[in-house]
This record gives structure tokens, sequence and C-alpha cells, in this order.
């Protein structure tokens, strides 16, 4: 389906989510063994949020000068040295911290390499980059937590860094290898700061979905440890979330689902985890995987689409947008959570819901303006 040539971005993108889904789910683990605060466990995923929200929409334009690989190392770079960083933290403030660093580093990557993908979605040889891109990065979801639940039951809660380090070497590998240099630097020189001609609907929905997943992927993790799920069974919970991902990936496409009816799947999927049954909780996070993948995919679609110079500019704007979700979800969970982690679900469910009824509005009021 793709030459050689092609295929190392589809790695890095499998790798690189791996990577991030391994320190997603080891940090409120290893915060809560340092006894940190529900509120603090709401700050590591905010302290993350803040510096991708910013840094996105910088690294869109000023970076856009540059050779996409030299971007990519640098990225890669940063994620190393937070991996071996968070492995020798010894208080909850130093994660917070360390966490803006890492957001740093995927700020850095995403919209670097989904420009990248958009540039070898125009290729002749490869008109399903975009599903290719998503089933990547959704088999480095799914496989991320399993090897961080698996070292975790095994060793500690510290080694998943290591093995996250480990990648990010091996990334860096692949990096200096990679040739294909006609798809590293864009033609136009001069990009312009705007949102990109992104519609209001879009722009609210993937603010949103950033912050509802960000809350998810915070508050998970200490939700089932609390209920005595084991590190290993969380892993099977996040690889069963990553493989409904990667099966919708596979056909997002061609599903025809309005945005609002994806917004209450989420919905119900937040509600069946709320109620903490086991079996309950299996199905919840099934159908949460799928109502979040197909929102993901539908707004990924619509953002890059058009000339190199602004999907590389929109994809700044998409990261941006999702870092704003992920900055003020997780950090009003936190307040939430004190009182209880389960009350955080129910919260996100209703949050969804009246979303959801947001973006039905907005389609009628689109039909009705189309219709005059």
């Amino acid at each position: 389906m793709f030459k050689n040539t092609e295929r190392s971005p589809f790695f890095l993108s499998f790798s690189t989510e791996m990577i991030a889904n391994i320190v997603a789910v080891t940090i409120p683990l290893l915060a809560l063994s340092l006894h940190a605060s529900p509120f603090e466990i709401g700050l590591l995923a905010t302290s993350r949020g803040v510096v991708y929200f910013v840094w996105t929409f910088v690294a869109g334009y000023a970076l856009a000068r540059h050779d996409r690989r030299q971007v990519l190392l640098l990225a890669t770079m940063l994620d190393l040295a937070a991996a071996l960083l968070f492995y020798l933290s010894r208080v909850p403030s130093e994660l917070i911290v360390l966490r803006a660093l890492e957001g740093l580093a995927m700020a850095t990557f995403w919209p670097t390499l989904e420009s990248l993908i958009a540039k070898i979605r125009t290729s002749r040889e490869s008109g399903d980059a975009l599903r290719g891109f998503n089933i990547s990065w959704g088999l480095g979801q799914m496989i991320g937590p399993i090897i961080a639940g698996s070292v975790i039951m095994f060793f500690d809660v510290r080694k998943p860094f290591l093995v996250a380090a480990s990648f990010a070497i091996l990334n860096m590998i692949l990096i200096l290898r990679y040739k294909s240099a006609s798809h590293m630097v864009d033609q136009n020189k001069r990009p312009v700061a705007s949102l990109g001609g992104m519609p209001a609907k879009l722009i609210l929905t993937v603010a949103f979905l950033g912050g509802i997943a960000s809350v998810f992927f915070a508050f998970f993790p200490v939700f089932a440890v609390t209920l005595e799920i084991s590190a290993l069974e969380l892993g099977v919970l996040l690889f069963l979330f990553g493989f409904t991902r990667v099966l919708i990936f596979h056909r997002a496409l061609s599903i025809q689902a309005r945005p609002y009816l994806r917004m209450l799947l989420a919905s119900l999927g937040f509600l069946m985890v709320y109620v903490g049954n086991r079996f309950l909780m299996y199905v919840g996070v099934v159908v949460l995987a799928a109502g979040l993948s197909l929102l993901y995919a539908y707004a990924l679609d619509q953002v890059l689409r058009g000339d190199d110079l602004s999907v590389r500019r929109r994809a700044g704007v998409f990261e941006g947008l999702l870092g704003v979700g992920s900055m003020v979800g997780p950090f009003l969970a936190g307040f939430v959570a004190e009182f209880s982690f389960a009350y955080t679900f129910m919260a996100v469910a209703l949050a969804s819901l009246l979303f959801a009824a947001v973006l039905k509005l907005l389609e009628i009021h689109s039909a009705r303006a189309y219709s005059c």
C-alpha cells in the first residue's frame, strides 16, 4: 500500500502514541504512590494541556520554515528527556513540571507529522494515508497500556518510563534515516496566523473532544485503582479501548453518522464507566472509544484538506484546540474529583450530552440558513 520510504511516518505515529500511552497510564499511578491529591492529578493533565495549547499554535507557524525531519528529531529528543526525568522524579510537583515538558514535545511532534501525512495523502500511491495514520496511532494507543500495565505488575511503577525512553531512542534513529526529502520542507515560506478557515462547529468540537478525552486518560487509571482493578487489568481495559479505536478508524471515513450522534455515543460510554459495574465498565470503554474515534476521524478529515500551507497551519490549530480542551477539562475535573473520582465521569457524561444538543442545534441552524 505504501512505498518503503512512506512507511516511516506511520511507524513514528504508532511508536510515539505508544510512548504517550505508556506515560499516560503510568503517571497517575506514580502520582498516587507519591500521595498526590485528586486536584494535583488533574493538574498533571492541565500542565501538559497549557503548553500543548500555546505551543501547537506557535509551532504551526514558527516551524513551517524548517525541515520537518529536524523538527521531529527535536520533539523526540524532548520526549526522551521527559521519560528519563519522569523515572527520576520524587514528588508530585516535579511530575507536573515534567508533564509540561512532555506536552512541549508532543505539541511540536504532532502538527509536524500530520502535515507530513497530508502531503503523503496527495501522492498518487497513498490515497488512504489518513486511514493509515489513524490506524497506526490507534495501534500505539492499544499496545501502550498493555506494556505499561505488564511492566508495573512484574517490576514497579517507574520502569515503564525506561521502556518509553527506549522507544524514543528508536524513533530518533528512524527519523535520522528517513530520506523522503520532498515531503520535508514546505514550498511556501510565509505562513499566516489564523484559524485556517475552520468553521465554528468544528472548532468547538475539537476543543471539547480534547477535553473529554484528557479527562478519561487523566482520571480513569486512578478510578480503576479505587475499584481494586490491577495494573494489568487496567492495561487490558485500555488495550480494549485502543483496539476499538483501530477498528473504528478502519471504517470511520465511510460512516456517515452526524457529529451529535457521535457525541451521544461518547456520553453513553462515560455514563457506563461511571456506574462502576465491572461488565458495564468494559462495555462503556468500548462505547466511549467508538464515540471518541468517530469524532476524531471526522474532525481530522475536515482539517487535512486543502493546499500544503493551509493544511500545516490548520494542523497546528487542530492540535492547539485539542490542547485547549486538555487544559480546561482535567482542571475542572480535578475539582469534581475532590468529592469522588466517579463523579468526574458523571459530570463529563452530562457535559457531553449537553454538547451533543448544542451540535444538533447548530446543525439545524445551518440547514435553515442553507435553505434560505
